[in-house]
């Protein structure tokens, strides 16, 4: 089994210009790769597929849904999905019962009416269907405010993440209950002494050294491939196995959530 630095160093490979994104995906990879997913399987908000592909590796996966319809087609080409549509996750457009599986990944939390979605996910899963899914906690927030402890500027970054809900799996149990699904079990992850490389992460990634975010630039502009990035791996890598080789025993902040549908 591979371990977190090895995740790490695998998802560097690619999204070296977004190393925030891969340090928080290298836990989960692995949580990932221990679910069970039956067909059909609905994978919520699957962006362009390119994360997918590697936290998903040896998964089938049926339908990746997004709301933008660039990203869906992207996802689409990639792969890992047999197909994929554009469709709002408060209201998915497929029948009643009409899927086994719906999984999500860092995704409800950037859902404004997360309990309509919640209602949707309910209604299209068979009787006996799974709902997996990851978001930040309530800890993840704390964590943030201690290290951002200006008001505004957190107002500010968060605008910027778009999390509009930091829940605590007490709150995931009303809202799944109410709903008509029943957690199995969760997982816990991401301890809170990461938050601060993460955070420093972050801040380098969407710095603007002119109209766009340091990350656009490198990934998108022809600017790109003129970047060592091997060397930025590598720095990176040397960066966070700083944190990485702790006994780290701080408060987890995310959290993976399987949900079952009543038969």
């Amino acid at each position: 089994m591979e371990t977190v630095k090895d995740q790490l160093s695998d998802f560097l490979e690619e999204f070296w210009y977004a190393p925030q994104d891969a340090l928080l995906r290298a836990f989960e990879a692995d949580l990932w790769q221990n679910e069970r997913l039956e067909s059909l399987v609905l994978d919520i908000g699957c962006g362009d597929g390119r994360i997918s592909n590697r936290l998903f590796k040896d998964k089938n996966l049926d339908i990746g849904v997004e709301l933008e319809h660039r990203l869906a087609k992207q996802a689409e080409r990639c792969g890992i999905y047999t197909y994929t549509l554009v469709t709002d996750a408060k209201q998915l457009s497929f029948k009643n019962e009409s899927l086994q599986t719906i999984i999500s990944n860092s995704t409800f939390e950037h859902i404004d009416k997360d309990k309509a979605a919640i209602r949707e996910v309910t209604r299209v899963l068979t009787k006996g269907g799974t709902f997996i899914f990851t978001v930040p906690t309530a800890d993840f927030k704390k964590a943030l405010r201690k290290l951002v402890n200006n008001q505004e500027r957190f107002n500010v970054l968060n605008l910027r993440l778009r999390h509009f809900h930091f829940r605590t799996l007490k709150d995931w149990k009303v809202i799944l209950k109410s709903s008509g699904l029943k957690i199995e079990r969760f997982k816990e992850y991401f301890p809170s002494e990461l938050v601060l490389p993460w955070l420093r992460l972050l801040s380098v990634a969407i710095w603007k050294p002119y109209r766009r975010e340091l990350w656009s630039y490198l990934k998108d502009s022809p600017y790109g491939k003129y970047v060592p990035a091997k060397y930025i791996h590598w720095l990176i890598m040397r960066y966070l196995n700083s944190y990485l080789s702790r006994d780290l025993k701080g408060t987890n902040c995310f959290i993976l959530i399987r949900a079952r549908k009543p038969k």
